[in-house]
């Protein structure tokens, strides 16, 4: 009806969503996709480079092979091996 048409809440659009993301993002959450892109930031299965403060030509290149998702428990043992060991 009439009436409830006009206290019906209308959904954010996306933009208005985005801008709620944006301000209620902390510094590093901000910077996480551009820590993924230049091998810098915490340990996280999206990561496919993995620097450690070295830059990327002096870093040794190790490739490791694994699901995307980083569920295969074999994979994921070495993968915590490297991260702690620091092996780019």
């Amino acid at each position: 009806s009439e009436s409830e048409a006009k206290t019906a809440v209308a959904a954010p659009t996306w933009d208005e969503l985005r801008e709620r993301l944006q301000l209620a993002q902390t510094p590093d959450e901000k910077a996480f996709r551009q820590n993924l892109e230049t091998g810098h930031g915490p340990p996280t299965a999206q990561a496919n480079l993995r620097l450690f403060g070295k830059d990327a030509d002096e870093a040794e290149k190790i490739t490791l092979y694994r699901d995307s998702a980083s569920w295969c428990p074999y994979c994921h043992k070495v993968w915590m091996l490297l991260e702690e060991k620091r092996v780019p």
